[in-house]
């Protein structure tokens, strides 16, 4: 007998058999489902610099902590059917797809999805394909059950996968790389190379290792070595790490439940507040459970988290209400430190609203709490009752307290500089600029911006700036004179006061960039010009009208503009803001003119003044007035830089330079979260500025939309794609916004990590920390690493392992 012909009979029918089951095969997990996603970066690694053919970093031998990447290996036993993985942020399969010309390249990648059998010895063959870029390594259950393109041994980042040809890098005539393609096809002569970046692999789940109830695959994606002596010059090396295609799929789909789409019916699940729901997360996995609500903060400190509840159909009117949180051992934070809000998830920036939104299908519900400065640590307990629904649900929430207790956001050691716009809330809400309604709807906006640590506080003198139209200051005349009216700007002012404090800086608003030309370029024209005007406010029979006053160092505006300043500088003491600086704005790399510079210096020679530059318009810096005193003669007390790199001048909390974080900052929670910490941490700056707190977009009464920001007046390209409104217009004035919540977390965190900064740099405290203190910074570089590379990848439960330990370092060091 023929054996070999026999098995390959077997074999060829076995796969027919395979071939045909798996033509109706039906899915359990694609490239769409929602798995839970951790990613490692490694530093310093010259092959990882040398994928992407980038610098790796930026230090600044002036600040303590550095620009690389660290190694952030996933937790033990991550791959196991019992490791909570609900801190990870759930993200579609697809994680790092196409071709590879994304700008983002881990070390290594893991992923946990879920499926749940009934019976497995009811089931058929279930089969995974991948499509990917570098290696894999797949799971069952915490067991290899396959592995492809990869080197032997247990996955770590740093490992690397198998190379790709040195065809799938260089053109035809291998002098260059190959171009960049985007999302479209690639060009038909370099197609077939192109393709050879993606690598396919099938496996066959063992029916041995598939278990009655949630059953976990686990994948581990790695990076490819990069061939050596690879051109310099075309286009740029692709990403080496990618997962392009996932299909868990079998041919008999009794008794498993699947994790594709959201199952009929009403449910209830868990969202990580960094997660955009309804665009980065649409559905929850029908096998995990409800999980707590959890939420981590030190004493004095805010914390939020969010639960879903989603429908086919239009869910009934919900309630939802918080009970006390209670640590065991009697302590209890009351209901009353909570917020239970709804969010309206149609909307770019998230309002959170009191009342559920009407006929939605998919309804988060953020729980905020504040905790009292005098709370025990430890982890309180409490429930999320959601009614409406046929059966009520209890959310379990967690509030993990840290022996820290946080400063009040006035006293935060770090620039926050957020826009409020008089005009817009007037404008949105169709109500006459400072009329009683306008501060009434005022004082919802300025509370806001006082609970997220605002600390430098703009008010216009002047009409159709780059800020709006909307002077605090008028002017009446009294004969043929005119002088200021300071009604608008005390009532402002008090309200400033009532909700926010003292402000760290006032800027009055004096000058604006379509007063003067310097001739220099850079938006300083070809040729020096001078405007002959400003343009104010006159208040006039109870109307406000438009008022043409003399340039400044014309005749009779010296005169005008000291009764202003004194007037502003006699209300700034009345008020006891004995700590407020005053600052006359807004200069950039256009600076003012040489008379505007001499007359204020005249009649507020108290006042310095506020630059937002690339860095042409403010070219000297230094500690002292002498060394801040630019070439036009202003002596510069805040400095704005329109760019997220490193500062390179020196960082003094006295005089700041903030960073106006202008490019990498989209509509993301994500990127509000993290946009304190890194500005100030990372780049070496004493905070951010420039943020749109409401500039919302309203219809004039000529009927054109405006948006007061950039309107009347452009300031160069430095307005850029900043945000316009981090608030949302609620029923009657500003309401958060989940933006909004995560920089108000973010800026808590970072006032910590400023206290460390502080210490370990401090000759005293760094002597009694002794080796201590080189421990500590290398944990504070750990811990900015982990912020750095985590946009859109790590969820809440990474960033509260991050404070966890910011806080127990500053609890530390207080002790020393």
């Amino acid at each position: 007998m023929n054996t070999c012909k026999y098995t390959s009979v077997i074999f060829i029918s076995a796969l027919a058999f395979l071939i045909s089951a798996f033509a109706h095969a039906a899915e359990i997990l694609n490239s769409g489902s929602l798995l839970h996603t951790y990613v490692s970066y490694v530093a310093n690694n010259d092959e990882a610099a040398r994928r992407l053919k980038v610098n790796p970093g930026f230090r600044d031998p002036t600040v303590s902590w550095g620009y690389g990447i660290s190694s952030l290996a996933p937790p033990a036993g991550w791959m196991k059917p019992g490791f909570d993985d609900s801190g990870w942020l759930r993200r579609p399969a697809d994680f790092l797809g196409g071709y590879g010309e994304n700008q983002d390249s881990p070390d290594m990648v893991v992923t946990r999805g879920r499926f749940t059998v009934a019976d497995p010895n009811n089931i058929g063959a279930v089969k995974l394909q991948l499509s990917y870029r570098g290696g894999v390594v797949v799971y069952l259950n915490g067991e290899e059950i396959g592995r492809t393109n990869m080197p032997a041994g247990d996955p770590a980042p740093g490992m690397l996968a198998t190379e790709y040809p040195r065809n799938a890098y260089v053109t035809l005539d291998d002098d260059r790389l190959l171009p960049g393609v985007g999302t479209k096809p690639p060009p038909a002569d370099i197609a077939d190379r192109i393709a050879l970046r993606f690598r396919n692999y099938e496996v066959v789940l063992p029916a041995t290792k598939i278990q009655t109830g949630v059953n976990i695959l686990a994948l581990v994606l790695l990076p490819a070595k990069v061939p050596t002596a690879l051109p310099t010059t075309g286009g740029r090396i692709w990403n080496q790490i990618g997962l392009t295609k996932l299909a868990l799929t079998t041919n008999k789909a009794e008794g498993i439940t699947s994790n594709i789409e959201s199952p009929a019916g009403v449910r209830v699940w868990n969202a990580d507040p960094l997660q955009i729901i309804g665009r980065e997360a649409n559905y929850g996995d029908p096998n995990e459970p409800l999980m707590p609500i959890r939420l981590v903060a030190p004493r004095n400190g805010r914390a939020s988290g969010q639960v879903v509840v989603s429908s086919p159909t239009p869910l009934p009117a919900l309630t939802a209400t918080i009970s006390d949180a209670a640590l065991q051992g009697g302590e209890t934070i009351g209901k009353e430190a909570f917020l239970v809000r709804f969010a309206d998830i149609s909307k770019q920036y998230i309002p959170l609203l009191e009342q559920p939104i009407a006929g939605a299908k998919m309804q988060p519900i953020w729980v905020t709490v504040q905790v009292p400065a005098e709370t025990k640590p430890g982890v309180y307990r409490g429930k999320l009752a959601i009614a409406g629904l046929n059966d009520a649900v209890r959310v379990p929430v967690e509030i993990t307290v840290l022996d820290w207790t946080a400063p009040k956001p006035q006293d935060w050691k770090m620039t926050v500089n957020l826009l409020q716009s008089p005009e817009s809330v007037a404008g949105y809400y169709k109500v006459p600029l400072w009329s009683d309604e306008h501060f009434k709807l005022l004082e919802k906006s300025l509370a806001l911006m006082g609970g997220a640590g605002n600390n430098l506080l703009g008010v216009n003198t002047l009409g159709k700036t780059v800020f709006g139209d909307d002077p605090l200051v008028v002017f009446r005349k009294e004969g043929d004179v005119y002088r200021p009216d300071f009604t608008y700007l005390d009532k402002y002012l008090q309200l400033y006061d009532k909700y926010a404090g003292a402000p760290r800086f006032l800027a009055v608003q004096v000058w604006d960039y379509s007063m003067y030309r310097n001739g220099r370029t850079r938006d300083g024209g070809k040729d020096e010009w001078q405007s002959e005007t400003l343009n104010a406010i006159e208040l006039r029979d109870g109307k406000l009208l438009p008022l043409l006053l003399p340039m400044h160092g014309k005749p009779g505006s010296e005169e005008l503009w000291k009764l202003v300043m004194d007037g502003i500088n006699t209300r700034v003491q009345h008020l006891g803001w004995a700590r407020t600086k005053i600052l006359l704005g807004t200069g950039g790399d256009n600076w003012p003119g040489p008379d505007t510079v001499k007359m204020f210096q005249r009649v507020a020679p108290y006042a310095q003044w506020r630059v937002i530059t690339h860095g042409s318009g403010c070219p000297k810096w230094g500690t002292t007035e002498q060394e801040r005193t630019q070439p036009n003669g202003m002596v510069v007390g805040f400095l704005e830089m329109a760019r997220r790199t490193g500062n390179l001048r020196q960082w003094t909390w006295e005089v700041p330079v903030s960073s106006n974080a202008r490019d990498h900052v989209s509509s993301n929670p994500y990127d509000f979260r993290e946009m304190p910490f890194l500005h100030t941490g990372r780049c070496n700056y004493n905070g951010f500025s420039w943020k749109g707190l409401d500039y919302w977009s309203y219809t004039a009464a000529s009927g054109t939309q405006r948006n007061a920001l950039n309107s009347y007046l452009s300031f160069g390209n430095v307005v850029g794609g900043t945000p316009r409104a981090i608030l949302a217009p609620g029923p009657d004035g500003a309401v958060a916004t989940v933006q909004y919540e995560m920089l108000r977390e973010g800026c808590q965190d970072t006032a910590a990590l400023i206290y460390l900064h502080y210490a370990i740099n401090d000759p005293v405290k760094a002597k009694l920390l002794g080796v201590r203190a080189v421990d500590i910074n290398k944990m504070l570089e750990d811990i900015l690493d982990t912020v750095e590379t985590g946009d859109r990848i790590r969820g809440a439960g990474d960033y509260h392992e991050m404070v966890k330990t910011l806080y127990e370092l500053a609890v530390e060091v207080g002790k020393k």
